[in-house]
């Protein structure tokens, strides 16, 4: 004897599947909205306006996006061989800046604000970069991961 489903059982199964995705969404929103989140852009070739010997910079500008506030503690460069290094996070190189110009470290950065920092493109560990290809600027703070960006270094 087979039983026929009627509208209440269909209303039921219709409102136990949505209360079920509003849950998960809301799930969704709530750990992602208690994170940081960085936008980090790294701009080679800019030039210091106020410096007369005309010197290509790299233009580091880190951007929090998120709710929470967190303090940048290290600016560094990173090369890889492969894409398939740089997706692990294992490099070939990697370099520091312990003074970017005007930017100071550590600074604490507010939900909304950005920070700025130039280094000389041209010194020594950033011309051995210039040979390859996937070249990386990372910001680390103290809330996790290094946040980071692809660089083009002209060659």
């Amino acid at each position: 004897m087979q039983q026929k489903i009627g509208p209440t059982e269909i209303a039921a199964w219709i409102g136990a599947a949505t209360g079920t995705c509003a849950l998960v969404w809301d799930f969704i929103k709530w750990w992602y909205s208690e994170r940081v989140s960085l936008k980090i852009s790294a701009s080679p070739g800019m030039l210091h306006t106020h410096d007369p010997t005309k010197k290509p910079h790299v233009m580091v500008v880190v951007t929090n996006k998120g709710k929470l506030t967190t303090t940048l503690t290290l600016l560094s460069f990173e090369v890889y061989d492969t894409w398939w290094q740089s997706k692990r996070g294992k490099p070939t190189l990697q370099s520091i800046v312990p003074h970017p110009d005007p930017g100071v470290l550590p600074y604490v950065l507010e939900p909304g604000k950005d920070w700025m920092g130039l280094t000389e493109q041209n010194n020594p560990e950033l011309t051995k970069y210039k040979k390859y290809e996937y070249v990386y600027c990372s910001i680390h703070h103290s809330m996790s991961k290094p946040t980071r960006t692809r660089v083009n270094l002209p060659k």
